[in-house]
């Protein structure tokens, strides 16, 4: 008798939380979305202030593409600054259709160390140009993969 409550219960509780829920396949879920933001703090044994760095989500029109633009910046503040100055910029565009980035962008400044980069993602000829600006000219590598 024990045995086929138990069952019972189970077959129960399995048709019941088995139930379907029907989702508008229009809308697409994202785990993230325009507006939100990060702020990190960032200390040497939460004693010493390094810096901070955000990131954040924002929704735009690039090339006639409906994309997310992710923003993260981040820097050095207080006393760090002033030894080792730290301004880094990372951007990257990714289509709201296929998720897959197709920009990239790189402008970092650490220490006297800079790189100012811009990466294009081709999907479709299986590649990717890679642009590197300099303080004299630009320069435009491209990879092709078989």
């Amino acid at each position: 008798m024990k045995k086929q409550l138990i069952i019972l219960a189970i077959l129960i509780s399995v048709v019941s939380f088995g139930q379907s829920v029907k989702i508008d396949n229009n809308t697409k879920k994202f785990a993230f979305q325009k507006g939100e933001w990060l702020k990190f703090r960032m200390s040497y044994s939460n004693f010493l202030n390094a810096g901070f760095s955000t990131m954040e989500v924002k929704e735009v029109t690039d090339n006639n593409k409906k994309a997310f633009h992710i923003i993260g910046k981040g820097k050095s503040t207080g006393l760090i600054s002033l030894f080792f100055k730290v301004k880094d910029d990372y951007q990257t565009y990714i289509d709201k259709e296929t998720l897959r980035p197709y920009r990239f962008i790189r402008k970092i400044y650490e220490g006297g160390y800079t790189k100012d980069k811009e990466i294009l993602f081709d999907y479709f000829g299986f590649g990717m140009s890679n642009i590197l600006k300099t303080k004299h000219a630009d320069m435009c590598l491209w990879w092709h993969r078989k």
